[in-house]
């Protein structure tokens, strides 16, 4: 409506637990969405994986007692360094893949990040290096480093705030 061209990319099957496809409709029609393959298992296996896995301070309201368990912690601990910061690291190869050619195709000069998922900061920085002249722009909705880790993240670990910290600053640095 305002002169600019406007396209998002967004997974195919994004593994969340909610949807409300009434936000769709709020999208308007001159608008370009472009699905990329995301590799996520399904939100509901996820979860219940993760809640296997999970230690026993994580899980009090199940009942259960395993999750002291010395293979699970270190299945844990090796899915939380795999997957640093969030499952949707997977899907930042291809949403770059995308991002590069429709930058490329249609003389893109400025993109929008909105995060979380926090993953997205990989994103900002790779695209700043493959375009330095780009303008970048990340919309952080919700504080990481400050909040979410420190309050929600049943994975807390110091080096997981530390990769956070670095990640956080080239993300915020690129942009």
């Amino acid at each position: 409506r305002h002169g600019f061209e406007t396209h998002i990319i967004a997974p195919k099957n994004p593994a969340t637990p909610l949807h409300d496809p009434e936000l769709l409709k709020q999208i308007p029609a001159e608008t370009t969405v472009h699905r990329v393959f995301n590799p996520e298992p399904p939100y509901a296996l996820r979860d219940r994986i993760w809640k296997g896995l999970s230690p026993d301070r994580i899980r009090e309201h199940t009942g259960r007692k395993d999750g002291n368990n010395p293979i699970k912690k270190a299945i844990r601990r090796a899915m939380q360094r795999a997957l640093m910061p969030d499952m949707q690291r997977l899907w930042v190869p291809f949403a770059i893949h995308r991002a590069t050619e429709l930058i490329r195709r249609h003389d893109i000069r400025t993109v929008l990040l909105n995060t979380p998922p926090y993953s997205l900061m990989r994103v900002c920085v790779e695209l700043k290096k493959r375009f330095p002249q780009i303008k970048l722009i990340m919309e952080v909705r919700d504080d990481w480093v400050g909040y979410y880790l420190l309050h929600f993240d049943s994975a807390f670990a110091d080096w997981k705030m530390e990769q956070a910290m670095r990640m956080e600053r080239a993300g915020i640095t690129a942009a």
